[in-house]
């Protein structure tokens, strides 16, 4: 049973090489994929990026000719960087940062038409991916020229053909990125905070406010949930508000009808009804103006204690994260980390600065959280 098990594996696998020398293996020849990488590479990541079915057989026949080349101490596959959909080539490298190695070979496949075959773009970067090293293409196929082989050639051998796919394909995803990263720096949105901390250490006041956009566009109440897409807790948030405003004025205006409807009493009371004075009875007066005044003083502090949010801080934080992904996955730009939130609770950026009260100095607290 184990050999005729064996026997089979080794037969499916003579068939992948079959097709993969039929293909990808027949365009990307050894010595001259090998010719590609300028002076001694210690160690080269192959990356199959872009649509992982194209590029994925690509990527491994260009890996099996770069061992093959013996040009590279090590060729490691892309496995161990995980998903990679959505990545650009700089995204990429900046993943493959701890690896062991000082290239990183990007490629992207993209579908022939009118009989044309597939062609690969291959882009070779140094590890700090701060310039493309070198660049050159490869149809599916048709045996790939060694740098310097192909006519017009430009620069460090590479085709001027070459030059232009790679500059169509990597610069128009520059300029892409680059409109999309502007859109999400006009749309994201912010949370700022602070306290007040004065020269004994104590807080004496805080202060919290979103805004969005690079130029700190204010998003207050409604507002604010409005544009994370909770209308539901925009309009909690406007009942709520409504409820507070209603309250604090019928306080007001209680405190208003005890001060005038008591003084006004006590102006005018009626004189021989007073057991203690000449004049008429103080106490009604002085009862309609205290109850009138506590109880505008209670409804006023009971209106100014409601919260109108209809979320937690926290939870305020995390509709921040959510929005701000959505953005970006809307734009097609690569996820962030959370950066407000991480497992229910906030990232603190602090700092702390100088400041003067009327009554002294003393330090502020401010930041971002």
């Amino acid at each position: 049973m184990k050999t005729v098990i064996v026997g089979v594996v080794v037969a499916m696998l003579g068939g992948v090489s079959g097709r993969a020398e039929a293909g990808w293996g027949k365009a990307f020849v050894p010595k001259s994929v090998g010719s590609y990488l300028k002076g001694e590479a210690v160690g080269v990541l192959v990356v199959g990026a872009g649509d992982r079915a194209l590029s994925g057989e690509a990527a491994a026949a260009l890996a099996n000719a770069l061992r093959a080349s013996a040009k590279a101490k090590v060729v490691m596959s892309d496995e161990s960087l995980g998903a990679l959909s959505g990545l650009d080539d700089q995204a990429i490298v900046k993943k493959a940062a701890g690896l062991p190695i000082d290239r990183v070979v990007v490629v992207r496949v993209f579908p022939g038409g009118d009989g044309r075959a597939a062609t690969a773009v291959v882009t070779v970067y140094r590890k700090d991916g701060a310039e493309i090293d070198v660049a050159f293409t490869a149809e599916k196929g048709k045996p790939l020229l060694g740098r310097g082989a192909e006519s017009e050639s430009v620069g460090d051998g590479v085709s001027a053909g070459a030059i232009a796919s790679v500059e169509k394909v990597v610069g128009t995803k520059t300029v892409e990125r680059s409109t999309a990263e502007e859109e999400y720096q006009n749309q994201v949105i912010s949370i700022q905070g602070g306290a007040f901390v004065n020269q004994f250490g104590s807080v004496v006041g805080s202060w919290r406010a979103a805004t969005q956009g690079k130029y700190g566009k204010p998003l207050e109440g409604a507002d604010f949930y409005e544009v994370v897409g909770r209308p539901d807790l925009a309009a909690s948030y406007r009942s709520k508000r409504t409820t507070k405003t209603l309250i604090i004025i019928s306080g007001v205006l209680f405190i208003a009808g005890g001060a005038i409807g008591g003084t006004a009493m006590l102006l005018n009371r009626e004189k021989g009804t007073s057991v203690y004075d000449e004049g008429g009875s103080l106490v009604p007066g002085f009862v309609v103006l205290s109850v009138g005044i506590g109880l505008g003083l209670i409804a006023t502090v009971i209106g100014s204690l409601i919260n109108p949010h209809p979320v937690t801080h926290n939870e305020s934080l995390e509709l921040v994260d959510k929005h701000n992904q959505a953005l970006r996955k809307k734009l097609g730009l690569p996820a962030l980390p959370p950066k407000y939130t991480d497992s229910g609770r906030s990232r603190l950026q602090l700092t702390l600065s100088p400041m003067l009260l009327p009554s002294g100095g003393g330090l502020s607290l401010n930041g971002v959280f």
